[in-house]
């Protein structure tokens, strides 16, 4: 667990200093409790992480036996640091939801101070990344604003130059039947005087 917190970052916070850092020794010299604590706090955050339910028997994995279960427990373990190194996890609300549960190293110990001190720092980060997608989202929103001014603003001109476009047709059209008129009056009057001839 220490060298894949050490590449991805997960599980930070879950155990406390002492314990990540305990050697073959200082392992053999937990007690059985603490053994299936250890196991059953590593289930319930793998669970939590993936948002999903895994079989898995903390008892029996600390016998040694369940092989297979321990194994989806280990492919969660896997599978839950890929998500936090992609950015689509965080450990704050994972720590928050398992809180109690299974057995992180003992409470005031040296290792203690270390994970209250992670869990703020990944706090923290979850506030930033937070802060940031407000961030991009408010950009979103603006930028989404822009362009649907200037596609009123477009829209608008269009509709002038089409109403101006007819408006100069209309006259065009008045003009020429006014023509149209006066040359018909002429040709008129111009009979009216041949036949008095």
């Amino acid at each position: 667990i220490g060298s894949l917190q050490n590449a991805t970052g997960y599980p930070r916070g879950l155990y406390t200093k002492d314990v990540m850092n305990a050697d073959g020794k200082a392992i053999r010299a937990w007690t059985r409790d603490q053994r299936i604590g250890f196991l059953a706090r590593m289930h319930a955050c793998v669970e939590t992480s993936l948002g999903k339910k895994i079989q898995f028997f903390p008892e029996k994995a600390s016998a040694g036996t369940a092989p297979e279960d321990t194994n989806a427990v280990l492919q969660g373990l896997a599978d839950s640091a890929t998500l936090l190194k992609a950015g689509k996890l965080t450990m704050g609300p994972v720590l928050k939801n398992i809180a109690g549960k299974g057995w992180g190293g003992a409470p005031g110990g040296s290792g203690d101070e270390s994970g209250v001190k992670a869990k703020a720092e990944m706090e923290e980060k979850e506030r930033a990344e937070k802060a940031a997608a407000a961030a991009a989202e408010k950009e979103r929103q603006d930028r989404e604003n822009k362009e649907k001014a200037l596609r009123a603003k477009e829209r608008a001109a269009k509709e002038k130059a089409e109403k101006e476009k007819a408006l100069a047709r209309e006259k065009a059209l008045a003009k020429e039947k006014a023509l149209a008129r006066e040359k018909a009056r002429d040709e008129e009057d111009a009979r009216e005087r041949m036949e008095g001839e």
